[in-house]
């Protein structure tokens, strides 16, 4: 039964979309401090039968919880993000994304992903690693081995890191004059200006304000050369192909600002 249910958690966590999907997540808290959550599907739910709580597939009995109902104190059903990366053009196993929630407290994977609180000076943003644990309203970037990723909820939350420049929204928002978001341009992965462009939810920019000037911030982490961080990225796309700004081919019906022929232009 063990062995089944290890089989199926790794499948939830290998699910991958387009972009930045949302499912239901269960919190399960017990008497002694302890938590546990799980990743819930079409296929895979949770249910509380024979004064016990139980792992279910496809309505069968997969494995019983280590939390059994005398020792459950609260249950709570919570959102987790599965989360899709930009791939880094000058590596071929850097992906990165950015990520924020006002609503709850998000553990990492285990291994393969990294969190960043960031500062802005000049044209490079420094990045501090945060722990596991990205807490309630932080807005952080997310450096991960592996395209696709899971972020579980979690009820013990730490205090967001500080400084951090970066902002967060719930909401699809458009930026404004100053605002960056993360992409890859003309200087490979960072953040550029986003002036007039949308941001989905849950996700995190960089505004900037006054320093709307820069064309682009590249990241520098702890131990990196400052002088070799801006090695640029030149797109070599086939004639006439277009693409927008993170790097994904569109067609002439995208409205925007894209690349074509390794050239920025508004499409309209």
């Amino acid at each position: 039964m063990k062995q089944l249910f290890l089989l199926f958690s790794a499948l939830c966590c290998m699910m991958a979309a387009n972009a930045q999907t949302k499912e239901l997540a269960v919190l399960l808290y017990g008497t002694d401090g302890t938590e546990e959550s799980y990743l819930l599907t079409e296929d895979i739910s949770i249910s509380f039968e024979d004064e016990a709580v139980w792992l279910m597939v496809n309505d069968e009995k997969v494995c019983k919880l280590n939390l059994d109902d005398e020792n459950i104190v609260d249950v709570d059903f919570r959102t987790a993000f599965i989360m899709d990366g930009i791939k880094d053009p000058n590596k071929t196993d850097d992906y990165y994304s950015t990520f924020f929630s006002s609503e709850g407290a998000y553990k990492l994977p285990e291994e393969g992903v990294t969190a960043y609180a960031a500062t802005a000076e000049g044209e490079q943003l420094k990045m501090k690693a945060i722990g596991n644990v990205i807490a309630q309203g932080e807005p952080v970037v997310l450096k991960a081995t592996t395209d696709s990723f899971v972020l579980m909820p979690t009820a013990y939350g730490t205090d967001p890191t500080e400084p951090n420049a970066l902002a967060g929204t719930d909401e699809e928002q458009t930026l404004g004059t100053g605002d960056y978001a993360l992409s890859v341009g003309e200087n490979g992965i960072g953040f550029y200006p986003w002036d007039g462009n949308t941001i989905p939810d849950n996700n995190a920019y960089l505004p900037l304000g006054s320093l709307s000037s820069v064309s682009s911030l590249a990241f520098l982490f702890e131990g990196d050369d400052p002088t070799g961080i801006n090695t640029p990225y030149v797109y070599t796309p086939e004639d006439g192909a277009i693409y927008n700004l993170s790097g994904m081919r569109v067609g002439k019906v995208f409205k925007g600002i894209v690349i074509k022929n390794g050239n920025k232009t508004l499409q309209k």
